[in-house]
């Protein structure tokens, strides 16, 4: 069997990459002999959503993730999102022979790895679990660093490139030890770092400046490009190889605060702010997870201000007046959902206004206009028409995405519904729907045109490339363009019921530490 390595380059996108091409010699080979496609990320476009549907193949409506913060309905309350509270099936637990896991987000420990480094928003008391454990003593200083946007910007971009070569330094020594068909290695810092510099490159952006920072974005991305270039020389044979990201990025040209959007057309009186959000669920971030779940949810200065002034009990429930809240939305997704009566603990919407509700509500997002009176609202969908599955229950009502350029979050002034963003830091960059799919090798076809797919397609083509067909479960499709000899009599996965129970085992057992 080929060998294959995945190599996640987190928040990638082809606006960069197209660029500075010819400063990326490695993926820009891996393009020119394999295929490439814009890949389509999940609705919201967020890591905690995106990568659970890349490993599983199949859409939030199945696996129950719409954001960082989950929501029970019926009872009001809500959560961080932790996937060992749920049995996920991984596309690698389709995989007889062993495999390496390094720093996937969202992925918990997993027990039948040859190698595995726990990933991002997936800790355990802040504690790095590895497999084999002593795995853990050996990782390189700067492997999982963690920058504040505030400190020194020479700092956060050197540190960033410490980051990348920390990585590269455990990832050679991984797949130089370990003799297995399958690698999964993560490389998050481009993503932390676009968030933040974005405006320094984006000679388009309003806060755009001549700066010395305005390469260290392109930076970052070459930087990775090397590390792509030194994993790949560990192996001897020729390898398949599939470089991915879980979403694009683009800059933010216009901010839209949804809460003052709901408070100011009378779909709720009550404080709803990021700020009231961030603060009732404080604890639980600080308590269950790295700083990358703060970084993404709220801007630095407040990620700081939460710190400081968490309650000692608090639940978001107790933030919302609900007498007053016909829709709500919650964490950053800008998902709405209906305070209905007999779904919601404290719904006041009646089932005969549901649907008028709803439809009021779609009209009123669409007409927003931004500062030169463009279009903000790309599309309002119902949640059906988007999602499938057991977990449907607890998708937003209306699932909404911002044009290209649109940042649709809270955080404005009182009062203050749609801005023009002027600021360099933070958050001049955003995410976008389309990352970055390539894959070349062996069992990859050399397809010159650049291909479009669905995020959720990534998994049931991997397994298709490893000689193994799609599990029943899976919402994706194989990408045959992208094969060398796509075949639909390949082996049918069989799930060790053994190994499925054990790790779930382990994951509640995680849950009771914290």
């Amino acid at each position: 069997m080929v060998q294959t390595v995945i190599i996640g380059f987190d928040g990638a996108t082809f606006d960069v990459v197209d660029d500075i091409e010819a400063r990326m010699p490695n993926l820009s080979s891996l393009m020119a002999d394999g295929y490439h496609a814009d890949l389509s990320s999940t609705d919201p476009p967020f890591t905690s959503v995106a990568w659970p549907a890349f490993v599983t193949g199949q859409n939030p409506g199945r696996f129950g993730l719409f954001d960082f913060i989950g929501h029970d309905p019926g009872t009001s309350d809500f959560y961080l999102n932790d996937t060992r509270k749920k049995d996920f099936e991984y596309f690698w637990d389709y995989i007889r022979e062993g495999i390496g896991l390094a720093s996937i987000p969202m992925v918990p420990y997993n027990d039948n790895c040859s190698f595995f480094v726990q990933g991002s928003l997936a800790r355990v008391n802040e504690d790095l679990i590895t497999q084999p454990p002593d795995l853990a003593d050996r990782l390189p200083e700067y492997y999982d660093h963690q920058f504040d946007w505030e400190d020194d910007k020479d700092e956060i971009v050197e540190s960033e490139l410490r980051r990348i070569g920390a990585r590269e330094e455990l990832f050679c020594e991984l797949v130089s030890t370990y003799d297995i068909p399958l690698y999964f290695l993560m490389f998050q810092a481009v993503d932390h770092l676009q968030h933040h510099f974005w405006a320094f490159m984006d000679e388009e952006h309003e806060a755009h400046r001549p700066s010395d920072y305005a390469d260290a974005i392109p930076r970052l991305y070459e930087r990775v490009d090397e590390a792509i270039g030194r994993i790949l020389d560990c192996f001897d044979e020729p390898v398949n190889v599939v470089v991915a990201s879980d979403h694009g990025f683009t800059g933010v040209d216009v901010e839209v605060d949804l809460d003052n959007f709901l408070a100011a057309n009378g779909y709720t009186a009550s404080d709803t702010s990021i700020e009231s959000v961030s603060t009732s669920l404080g604890m639980k971030l600080k308590k269950l997870a790295d700083g990358s779940v703060l970084e993404y949810l709220v801007p630095g200065w407040l990620k700081r201000r939460v710190s400081s002034q968490l309650p000692d009990e608090s639940d978001m429930a107790d933030q919302l007046d609900w007498e007053q809240t016909e829709v709500y939305r919650f964490g950053a997704s800008p998902g709405m959902y209906i305070n209905l009566e007999g779904r919601q603990q404290n719904g006041i919407v009646p089932e005969s206004e549901f649907s008028k509700l709803k439809n009021r509500l779609a009209d009123d997002l669409r007409a927003l206009r931004g500062p030169d009176g463009e279009e903000l609202i790309e599309f309002v969908a119902d949640k059906d028409d988007v999602y499938e599955g057991y977990y449907v229950d607890h998708a937003p009502d209306l699932v909404v995405r911002g044009a290209g350029g649109v940042r649709l979050w809270a955080g404005l002034d009182k009062g203050q519904t749609v801005a023009r963003s002027e600021r360099a830091m933070p958050n001049s960059g955003m995410h976008a729907q389309d990352g970055i799919l390539v894959a070349s090798g062996p069992d990859f076809r050399d397809v010159e045109a650049r291909g479009t797919a669905d995020i959720i397609d990534v998994a049931p083509t991997l397994l298709n490339a490893l000689g193994y067909g799609a599990p029943e479960q899976m919402d994706g499709e194989a990408i045959t363009g992208a094969l060398d000899n796509p075949s639909s009599t390949v082996s049918k996965p069989v799930r060790s019921e053994r190994t499925r129970i054990k790790n779930r085992v382990l994951s509640l057992r995680q849950l009771q530490e914290v």
